[in-house]
């Protein structure tokens, strides 16, 4: 029985203002909508939660209950008037009537999620109450990788999208180097190596039915491992690949190639790749990501460019690409670390020059790199186009949050962008993730920040599995509605526990930190792939108690998970629906006690003190058919060889 006075530490994100009312909501025989939003979204959300929550006792809007005469009434409306915040709503649960206010149609929808799980907690009658809410962040999104190794399928993503609507998210990126199939050239990617055309369409209509932009993220300066490695495209990057895209390992895929920006061929390239992206992806947003480019000014024009004259080059190309994507109707973001290390390479540098181009411009604009108004600062970065958004991002200790209000105050709209810490790692280093996260949400409500773009990145062949990302995306989530009031911690597992893993024993979430702690140590997924010889040279590795903890601790986090999933309540976890996470994190717990033998054996003789040595070849299969079953086949066969080439497969 889940008593009244806790309410406000059960929903997730939490509420702004949970006001309690006397009495009770007896909802159980049904729901009937009296009114409603003119989006037809909503009503059609109505109608969902209607089906699958309630689904024991209504038939859906327009079905008659046959075993009460009288349903509870729930009134939907917009009110800009009454709710200031477009995206805020409030919610009125009374004995005889639910009320819904929304400050636009999106308020409703997102209303409509903090009802979804009052009928989840409370599936007869729910205690009477007044909530106001609203977003601390306008935007609130996650980018997830899709191009490393694992391409999801069709329903993988719809489910992602069912639940990051369950968490009030608006925003979904793909990030994409190759894994999508270009019409001007098939040989880029085939359909199982990356998603089509239709199938982002497909998805892109999913999402924009739940208030969600499905947004492109794609690579078009530097991280072009496979297009540049392609003899057909090698002449266009700064430094030429000698190895073919198959012949590489996955740090030189990672690091990829850069193109060479004085090349005017090369930004042909550039317009044919966004004009085939722009051609599926319907939102008015787009990330053109222009991170890294490691090779810049380095290869074919390190005696042309100086380091001014390659920020130079950067900020032509960066401009270049916008004016195409806004010729297409598009706004632009891109990632922030090139801007950071400039910035920090000149300390004299002020926030004036990073300034917008546009902001006090002259009525006739000089060109974007030379002929800059005489009492502006001469910076390179100073030429950066006016209609940009800057995704701030970091995912360490160094990571300087301080620069996010130097953005905002030099007029930029900013984003902050943490990292769920997945990528390398088998279980996500969960203690990581969530200092990032908190730490980062903080900043950008202190600076300004429009909005959180958490992400969950695929680095070596995407090992890591979605499930796994699930704490740190529904924390980033949480931070990103909530501000101040998430900070994580066993509040959050609590809550997570609840709505993500269907129990109401948190104890789970703290075995699952305890398994994923070593992760916040070293990186889980480079270690269970590396050769014996490297695990027992390896040095500032934990020491032996550590592992034989970690083997300990995974195992026991297996047998919970799998008392949780026999015992699992079907009206728990139904403000959030998905798939089922502990499946992804049971395998992950495995190969962590894989992980703790090898490294034991390795450098300690052997696996002295663990308990119950695992299977690796049917933890392995166990993996590959969990791959299959969610996302496309391509890239798996580079796991499985990696995995028997130090022997945990056949």
């Amino acid at each position: 029985m889940i008593e009244d006075g806790i309410l406000n530490s059960l929903l997730m994100p939490t509420p702004a203002v949970i006001e309690r009312r006397p009495g009770r909501c007896r909802w159980a025989p049904g729901l009937a909508p009296v009114e409603s939003c003119a989006d037809d979204r909503v009503r059609r959300e109505v109608d969902r939660i209607l089906a699958g929550v309630l689904s024991r006792n209504v038939q859906g809007l327009d079905g008659a209950n046959t075993r009460r005469s009288t349903k509870t009434l729930l009134h939907l409306a917009e009110s800009p008037t009454r709710i200031a915040h477009p995206q805020g709503y409030e919610l009125r649960v009374a004995p005889d009537r639910v009320e819904l206010i929304g400050g636009s149609a999106e308020g409703c929808f997102l209303g409509l999620q903090t009802l979804r799980q009052l009928l989840g907690l409370f599936p007869d009658a729910a205690p009477c109450c007044v909530i106001r809410d609203q977003p601390a962040f306008t935007l609130r999104g996650l980018l997830h990788d899709v191009t490393r190794g694992k391409v999801p399928t069709v329903e993988t993503l719809k489910r992602l999208i069912d639940r990051l609507s369950a968490l009030k998210v608006n925003q979904l990126q793909l990030y994409i180097e190759h894994a999508f199939t270009f019409a001007f050239d098939p040989d880029i990617c085939d359909a199982e190596h990356g998603l089509t055309p239709d199938e982002i369409r497909e998805v892109d209509a999913y999402a924009r039915e739940r208030f969600i932009a499905l947004v492109p993220a794609v690579a078009t300066m530097g991280h072009l491992g496979r297009v540049l490695s392609m003899p057909k495209y090698r002449h266009l990057a700064e430094i030429e690949a000698t190895k073919t895209w198959a012949h590489m390992n996955w740090p030189e895929r990672a690091r990829g190639f850069t193109l060479d920006v004085l090349n005017p061929e090369s930004m042909r390239l550039v317009e044919r790749i966004w004009g085939d992206v722009l051609d599926a992806f319907k939102s008015p947003v787009v990330n053109l990501c222009g991170d890294e480019p490691h090779d810049l000014g380095r290869g074919r024009n390190a005696a042309t460019l100086d380091a001014a004259g390659r920020a130079q080059a950067y900020v032509r190309r960066i401009a270049d690409t916008v004016r195409f994507v806004q010729s297409r109707g598009r706004r632009a973001q891109m990632w922030s670390d090139v801007l950071v290390n400039h910035l920090s390479s000149e300390p004299q540098a002020s926030a004036r020059a990073i300034t917008k181009a546009g902001d006090n411009a002259p009525a006739n604009p000089p060109s974007p790199i030379s002929g800059r108004a005489p009492d502006r600062p001469s910076s390179p970065l100073d030429a950066l186009p006016g209609d940009l958004a800057i995704l701030h991002w970091g995912y360490d200790a160094g990571t300087r949050y301080d620069m996010t209000r130097r953005f905002v105050e030099a007029g930029f709209e900013t984003v902050v962008c943490p990292g769920t810490t997945g990528w390398k790692r088998i279980l996500n280093a969960i203690g990581l993730a969530e200092r990032n996260v908190v730490d980062f949400a903080r900043a950008g409500l202190a600076a300004g920040a429009a909005g959180l773009l958490n992400t969950d990145w695929g680095d070596h062949g995407h090992f890591n599995a979605l499930g796994c990302s699930m704490h740190g995306i529904a924390l980033g989530a949480s931070c990103a509605w909530s501000g101040t009031r998430e900070s994580g911690g066993a509040a959050f597992d609590h809550r997570f526990a609840r709505w993500v893993l269907g129990t109401e024993d948190a104890e789970v979430v703290a075995l699952l930190r305890r398994t994923a702690a070593v992760a916040d140590h070293c990186e889980t997924w480079t270690l269970l792939r590396s050769p014996t010889e490297v695990l027992a040279e390896t040095v500032n590795l934990p020491g032996a108690t550590t592992w034989r903890r970690l083997a300990d601790d995974a195992a026991e986090f297996v047998r919970t998970l799998d008392d949780v999933r026999a015992a699992r309540d079907g009206s728990i976890g139904a403000g959030l629906p998905g798939p089922d996470d502990a499946a992804d994190l049971r395998l992950a717990a495995r190969f962590s006690r894989v992980l703790a033998q090898r490294v034991l054996g390795a450098r300690y003789g052997d696996a002295a003190g663990m308990r119950d040595l695992e299977d690796p070849v049917e933890v392995v299969r166990g993996y590959a058919e969990r791959w299959r079953a969610h996302n496309k086949s391509g890239g798996l066969d580079d796991v499985i060889e990696a995995l028997s080439v130090v022997g945990l497969c056949d």
